[in-house]
């Protein structure tokens, strides 16, 4: 006997002229293209994208994902390093809230001094970060109208260097544009210089090693912010000015924080970027025996005194005691 499907009211949906006229398409990037109905649903056509901040779609090779007809920018760093290579497509949102993403990459341009006694380094260096601000979208920055990135609404990822001691950063060096107004790309670079603190190892001196860390932290929990490992070519180093030490291919990682180091039991997204000196130790063995050279020739050639000298006064002592 076949079965009799009755029609329910609302079940059979009209095609609608949708915001952008006949067949219910749009232009505007903020809504999903396809065929609007009566009941005010939309079947989405093939190939749309949704925005996401937290999110940027990187290539393949980057170990990102690509989105098919996305368009692929390179903006140039006036830092000389590599720049990210950014799809200007989003990955679609996650259902779960997830971490804003920043990207970074740094420039050391000199290391200038380790103090053993102190435990610390001497470092100038350039920060680039990037991040997705939706409310950059579509902006348009000119000197006449420049943008106001003190306005209530505007992302910002609150860094600051935690371990620093005495750094300051040159505010005349701090760019802040928006690189790509399309997806709302926003860069920050500026310039960092004095001194940071670090715990050495010195148990194998003089044939240490030492890495010497930056720790580029958010005042935000790693809920809401969370760093991006750089690429190889986004950690370059410069100059090395310390004859003692030598130089080796930075590291870098990235760590979430204990929640009991926190008051508010709070975890932290943080970048750190190790610079791995070498300590030279053919200077220190070739300055210590130098020294014990000069003591041991000293030595010799004052004996013959020392012990002249010892023996009268041995002589004189026990005469005076015989009588």
């Amino acid at each position: 006997m076949p079965v009799i499907l009755k029609k329910l009211p609302g079940m059979i949906r009209k095609p609608v002229a949708g915001p952008g006229g006949a067949g219910g398409h749009s232009n505007d990037h903020n809504l999903a293209t396809g065929t609007h109905y009566d009941d005010g649903t939309t079947d989405a056509t093939a190939g749309d994208i949704k925005h996401d901040p937290n999110h940027l779609a990187l290539p393949a090779g980057d170990g990102g994902s690509s989105v098919p007809g996305a368009i692929s920018t390179t903006p140039v760093g006036a830092d000389g390093l590599k720049p990210l290579n950014f799809d200007t497509a989003l990955i679609k949102p996650k259902k779960k809230k997830s971490p804003r993403e920043v990207h970074a990459s740094i420039k050391v341009i000199s290391v200038s001094n380790i103090s053993n006694v102190e435990q610390k380094f001497t470092a100038d260096f350039e920060l680039t970060l990037r991040w997705i601000d939706p409310t950059m979208i579509g902006i348009k920055s000119t000197p006449a109208n420049p943008v106001d990135w003190n306005k209530p609404g505007v992302w910002n990822p609150k860094i600051s260097i935690k371990n620093a001691l005495e750094l300051s950063r040159l505010e005349d060096s701090v760019v802040k544009k928006i690189e790509d107004s399309r997806i709302g790309l926003v860069r920050e670079s500026a310039r960092y210089r004095g001194a940071m603190s670090e715990y050495l190892e010195l148990e194998d001196f003089p044939f240490d090693q030492q890495d010497l860390t930056i720790v580029v932290a958010s005042a935000k929990p790693a809920s809401s912010v969370t760093f991006i490992q750089p690429s190889n070519d986004q950690v370059r180093v410069g100059r090395f000015l310390l004859p003692e030490w030598a130089m080796k291919p930075p590291k870098w990682e990235v760590v979430q924080t204990d929640p009991a180091d926190s008051a508010e039991g709070k975890v932290y997204s943080e970048l750190h970027i190790k610079l791995q000196a070498r300590r030279l130790w053919s200077s220190y063995i070739w300055n210590v025996g130098l020294v014990v050279g000069m003591i041991g020739m000293y030595s010799y050639l004052l004996l013959p005194s020392v012990v002249r000298l010892c023996g009268c006064s041995f002589a004189g002592v026990f005469f005076f005691c015989v009588r």
